[in-house]
């Protein structure tokens, strides 16, 4: 059987398109918030790990949130306003 993308879409998710919200219990948990990777991170900026890890000791990038004790993740979200305000600087002449 071939299928189509709307039978695909269905398989996916028979009720459509998960809310960016949801509310389990008395907890609204925001499934929006996406994670990076030391990788994904590197991959994103395009510079080292150390180049990153001295840009955070001298407070010039954000702080990854330690999951566990070799474990550590980025808001997307704040590398994101990191690289706008790079441009934004280099825009103002700074």
């Amino acid at each position: 059987m071939r299928l189509r993308r709307s039978n695909v879409q269905h398989l996916i998710h028979p009720r459509g398109p998960m809310p960016e919200i949801k509310e389990l219990g008395r907890v609204q948990v925001d499934t929006s918030v996406r994670m990076l990777t030391i990788r994904e991170v590197i991959e994103r900026i395009g510079v080292c790990k150390t180049t990153i890890y001295a840009m955070i000791r001298d407070h010039q990038f954000p702080k990854p949130i330690r999951l566990r004790a070799r474990s550590s993740r980025w808001l997307e979200s704040e590398i994101a306003d990191w690289c706008r305000a790079q441009i934004q600087r280099r825009d103002e002449g700074g």
